[in-house]
């Protein structure tokens, strides 16, 4: 992914507002946590505690926190790509368009690596943030916009090994909205257990 895209989607925000009814999401089968909503707010862990020394002065501890921990973000993008893979095929066969074509996306590569491309994603906003204060908020954007990003290369994909289908960019937009809808709670949720867990 070419490095403006990356700087251009740290700019993107979980849409909190979106019209999408918890009864919606649920009639996907998908996790549904009532602090979901509360992500920016609850965040409490810090990056580096106070200790006390001897001499009475303050100095920084040097605990690695959960989400700097590459087995702990591999769990979280698994977990993640669980989720997407699983409402992937769903969501296509919304639109009457491109549910031609979801068995082709569900196999390109892009889905088939995905885990490997929300790591990434993870390290990312680690390395952006930097801080453990809405560090939870910032994985779970980064994860959206890189699972969006991932599953339009798929799309793209399988729409050039069928010359045949001619592919309309409101029918894309209007799938990946709906994926990115039902998926960001689940995100948001896996991102927070993430930031909150400690080693």
């Amino acid at each position: 992914m070419a490095r403006s895209q990356c700087n251009k989607k740290k700019t993107r925000r979980l849409r909190s507002t979106t019209a999408i009814s918890p009864e919606f999401k649920s009639s996907f089968g998908l996790r549904i946590s009532a602090t979901n909503s509360q992500v920016p707010s609850i965040i409490t862990t810090r990056s580096n505690s106070l200790v006390t020394h001897h001499t009475g002065t303050f100095a920084l501890s040097t605990m690695t926190n959960n989400y700097e921990n590459a087995e702990a973000q591999q769990a979280t993008a698994a977990e993640m790509c669980q989720a997407a893979q699983g409402m992937l095929r769903q969501v296509l066969e919304q639109n009457e368009q491109l549910s031609k074509l979801a068995g082709a996306v569900c196999q390109t590569t892009e889905v088939a690596e995905l885990a490997n491309a929300l790591v990434t994603a993870i390290q990312r906003a680690v390395h952006h943030h930097q801080h453990a204060d809405g560090m939870a908020f910032a994985i779970a954007n980064e994860c959206v916009a890189e699972l969006r990003e991932q599953v339009r290369k798929a799309i793209r994909a399988a729409v050039e090994a069928a010359p045949e289908f001619v592919l309309e960019e409101a029918d894309e937009n209007e799938s990946l909205d709906l994926l990115e809808a039902i998926l960001e709670d689940v995100f948001a949720e896996d991102a927070l257990n993430l930031v909150q867990k400690t080693e």
